[in-house]
């Protein structure tokens, strides 16, 4: 499976909150970096894991994605999403050994 791939399985099982799907697509070293109206660190699976099922919690919000562009060897794919509520991000995913390394997220 390409990275590509692999990152449309990563948002679908976000989607449907299948959150042991969810993990498979992640480094244990991962580390996700948030921008909002604070710039916010994440690191290791176990905490981007704990971030991720808190945000969802007693949300419906699903998002799809609006566009992606890879990298020509693919270990950097760039996704613009839009969720239900009509809100935007921006998130630039790095691949290791087949697994997300590095998340930045811009709340646009």
């Amino acid at each position: 499976m390409e990275n590509k791939e692999k990152l449309i399985a990563f948002f679908k099982a976000e989607n449907n909150r299948d959150w042991e799907k969810y993990k498979i697509f992640l480094s244990p070293d991962v580390k996700w970096t948030l921008y909002s109206k604070e710039t916010k660190q994440i690191s290791g699976i176990d905490d981007y894991m704990k971030v991720i099922t808190d945000a969802y919690k007693g949300s419906s919000n699903t998002f799809t994605v609006e566009s992606l562009f890879e990298s020509e060897d693919e270990s950097r794919i760039v996704a613009v999403l839009i969720d239900s509520l009509g809100e935007r991000s921006c998130d630039i995913f790095d691949f290791e050994r087949g697994k997300i390394i590095n998340e930045y997220e811009f709340i646009l």
